[in-house]
């Protein structure tokens, strides 16, 4: 075979990339930009062949830090964590846990929240990047409610799971 037969699928391979823009999603903001349905191609690529590459792992990993530095705004020094994951389970502690709301109030606003978005009824800004988060990227969500004796000695853990699927 001769050396121009072999390089000419390496040659068309390599001009076929020339022409490509890959963009990789691999933080909750650039999710937050495909889920809201912003034209990433327009926005991200000078011409050519697009694609987009999703981290889903990274993005899980991304959202959990955006969304625990928000709930522990909520209750600074008083835990280290209120959102963690374990594999495609979301783990959030209820804020009723460590401030004066109503327990079943949050998790019934998580649950009707979720069923919105997979039913595409938002209205709110908001809405689609978290809850189209937690609906799209995690199979179910883990709500902590935790209720503590009269002497603060005791705590009993009370979680509540939702399926984020319809």
């Amino acid at each position: 075979m001769s050396r121009a037969v072999r390089t000419l699928p390496f040659a068309l391979a390599m001009a076929l990339l020339a022409g490509c823009t890959f963009h990789e999603i691999d933080t909750f903001p650039k999710w937050c930009e495909q889920i809201k349905g912003i034209d990433l191609e327009k926005k991200y690529s000078p011409g050519g062949l697009f694609s987009v590459l999703v981290n889903e792992e990274a993005v899980r990993d991304d959202f959990v830090k955006f969304l625990n530095s928000l709930y522990s705004e909520n209750v600074p020094n008083r835990t280290l964590r209120m959102v963690w994951r374990e594999g495609t389970t979301l783990h959030v502690v209820n804020l009723s846990t460590v401030m004066i709301r109503d327990r079943a109030k949050i998790i019934s606003e998580f649950k009707k929240r979720i069923s919105r978005y997979n039913q595409n009824h938002f209205v709110d800004k908001g809405g689609p990047c978290l809850y189209g988060t937690i609906a799209v990227l995690f199979d179910n969500l883990t709500i902590h409610s935790m209720v503590t004796d009269q002497r603060g000695s005791k705590w009993t853990d009370t979680p509540t799971v939702l399926s984020t699927r319809l």
